[in-house]
């Protein structure tokens, strides 16, 4: 099995997601029937899903909230356990009907879920009953070559007669069981959720069409609530597809596996709720102090008015390595609130603080139990929810290089060759991304990778040093350089543009350094084109890849006010020691990318093509500076 390493750096906090608005692809309505072809249809992601939201339960009581796993709750109920099952290889043979009252599925086989079909089928002699698991490095799949748009050709087309999709080409696994709702869930919406399906499913209730999902690793939940047969036995119908146009996103160094793969549950919730919890826990400048910044997002589906509302919460401390916790004194109610009937919402905070809370660390892992309560006017609780929260704070300090070269060595040099160690020790394959200050101020022709370098500053030389401990380890590397890197993410030229050309009516730009603005969105592609289509074995060595074209950073600022319209700030031209730097840039930093086109067949837009595509994602996420 060949090895390989990409690296990243992320930071994770404990918070859910709140959706204000519905996220595009997110389709609702009353539909009798699916069209067939929503499995590979790129701008279908879901009909009747739910909006994303966080992971917690609504429960009876408080009590049962402090447990925060929704077997605690009466109004959740499993549907892991044995389901009827048919095995298809592609999707003509599946069996259409099988969702209609009155099907007969009683000569089906049974399968238990959660599970992989794959796994399930392998049978005592090794021979497979339900398909073949595909390791996902493997171009046995439907990718054909490597190139942007590659995934519009499908997933059904036709592969190479030695491909294992060749002969299975999408696999289709139908689904059948009955469940009751529980009589003390009267009065309340019934949700069925899906935490994984690989990859994409339609289901049914009581022979009725609900909707369809896509994105295997993420939660699936529909309200089923119009399709429940109330006093009698209901029962759910799943079409699962092993691949769909999403797979093309989910290629990570795994197995791919289909089926139902984690658990299946029905909860109800009430009609006036609490749709999605997010908490942010923050310390002082002392590290010393706590606070919980809570946001609920509320809903009401009812028929009535909700006035004079409040969210209470309060706070529970656990013990080390110990799920039973003890309350505290620290009680917090948000501002009084009305949701109007039908549809109503609402988002509201509040701010629990608290003195010298214990800190969530790896080898002392403390942590509390948040318990929500939604109250009425008369202060009768309407719902209870809950969610497990710590308190920790990791900053990363924006210290430049050329301020810390000390530091900046650890990390782009001996963290770099510690890597390259690890890499080497499991014959793996290390992909490095450096940079373009590798070079000085000699010439005015596009970069080589065979260029001699000469770094003007500490960043280049500790990335080069990082470069060079690759090659003294001697590891199995892909390295490849890149310059004038942007996203819609974080802070960058194009972020800073954005702001400056909107704010201010006169702005000076440099125009005597020239090179090539790069997307990151395009070095990320390329990247896993080369991971993808298991390239990179045999192809090791030093690359560049920039986006194609050339400009000053004079010319960019341009580009990006003619696009946005930011047509009142006036861009002049001026020379780079109006700026002075302790950081210095090389004057001409175009690279020549001949090398990683001819090797990977890698096709890369023009500059101005990626600028536009990132503006529209800026403008289309909202998050305009």
């Amino acid at each position: 099995m060949k090895k390989f390493l990409t690296v990243c750096t992320m930071l994770a906090g404990i918070a859910g997601m709140a959706c204000a608005d519905n996220l595009e692809g997110f389709k609702y309505g009353n539909e009798t029937a699916p069209t067939g072809k929503e499995w590979e249809s790129v701008e279908e992601l879901a009909l009747n899903k739910e909006q994303p939201h966080a992971w917690f339960f609504s429960f009876e009581n408080v009590e049962k909230a402090r447990k925060v796993l929704p077997e605690n709750s009466k109004y959740w109920q499993s549907l892991n356990g044995t389901w009827k099952f048919h095995w298809a290889p592609n999707p003509d043979e599946r069996p259409a009907d099988f969702y209609k009252a009155g099907f007969d599925a009683s000569a089906w086989d049974n399968i238990p879920v959660p599970s992989s079909w794959n796994i399930v089928g392998l049978q005592k002699d090794g021979t497979q009953k339900y398909g073949t698991p595909i390791y996902v490095n493997q171009p046995v799949i439907f990718q054909h070559r490597v190139a942007v748009g590659d995934w519009k050709g499908g997933v059904m087309r036709t592969p190479p007669t030695h491909w294992t999709t060749y002969k299975h080409r999408n696999e289709v696994g139908s689904y059948l069981r009955t469940f009751t709702v529980p009589a003390d869930w009267k009065g309340r919406e019934v949700f069925i959720s899906f935490d994984g399906v690989d990859s994409f499913f339609y289901l049914w209730i009581n022979g009725k069409y609900v909707g369809f999902s896509k994105n295997s690793r993420n939660t699936a939940e529909f309200n089923i609530t119009p399709y429940l047969n109330e006093e009698s036995e209901n029962t759910v119908a799943v079409e699962v597809y092993r691949s769909s146009d999403g797979s093309f996103l989910e290629a990570q160094d795994m197995f791919r596996l289909p089926g139902i793969f984690r658990t299946v549950a029905i909860q109800s919730r009430p009609a006036v709720r609490v749709r999605d919890l997010v908490v942010k826990p923050d310390l002082d400048e002392n590290y010393q102090n706590g606070v919980l910044n809570i946001s609920a997002d509320l809903l009401n589906t009812s028929k009535k008015n909700a006035k004079d509302l409040k969210m209470r919460y309060t706070l529970y401390q656990h013990e080390l390595y110990d799920d039973n916790n003890k309350p505290t004194d620290v009680i917090a109610y948000s501002a009084p609130f009305t949701l109007n009937k039908l549809t109503g919402k609402a988002t509201v905070k509040a701010e629990l603080k608290m003195i010298e809370p214990r800190k969530w660390t790896a080898e002392a892992p403390y942590r509390y139990t948040l318990v929500g309560e939604l109250l009425d006017k008369k202060g009768r609780v309407l719902e209870t929810v809950s969610t497990i929260v710590g308190f920790r704070e990791v900053e990363i300090k924006d210290t430049k290089a050329e301020d810390d070269e000390a530091t900046a060595e650890l990390i782009n040099a001996t963290a770099v060759r510690n890597l390259a160690e690890a890499m080497k020790a499991v014959d793996g394959t290390l992909f490095h991304v450096s940079t373009d200050y590798v070079f000085g101020t000699d010439g005015n022709t596009p970069r080589t990778e065979e260029m001699p370098t000469n770094p003007l500053g500490a960043y280049g030389r500790t990335k080069l040093h990082g470069e060079q401990a690759i090659a003294e380890v001697g590891t199995k590397a892909i390295i490849i350089r890149t310059a004038w890197l942007y996203s819609e993410f974080g802070n960058n030229f194009l972020k800073t543009m954005l702001r400056l050309t909107a704010e201010k009516e006169n702005l000076n730009v440099v125009f005597d350094q020239v090179g090539t603005p790069t997307y990151a969105g395009d070095l990320a592609l390329a990247i896993f084109s080369i991971i993808e289509g298991d390239y990179y074995a045999g192809n090791e060595g030093i690359y560049h890849f920039s986006n194609e074209g050339v400009c000053s950073w004079y010319d960019f600022a341009q580009e990006i006010a003619t696009a946005m319209r930011h047509d009142k700030c006036k861009i002049n031209p001026c020379h780079s020691n109006e700026f002075p730097s302790k950081v210095t840039r090389p004057p001409f930093s175009v690279l020549d990318k001949t090398k990683i086109k001819q090797t990977f067949g890698i096709e890369i837009p023009h500059w101005r093509e990626s600028l536009i595509y990132c503006l529209k994602r800026i403008y289309a996420s909202k998050q305009m500076p």
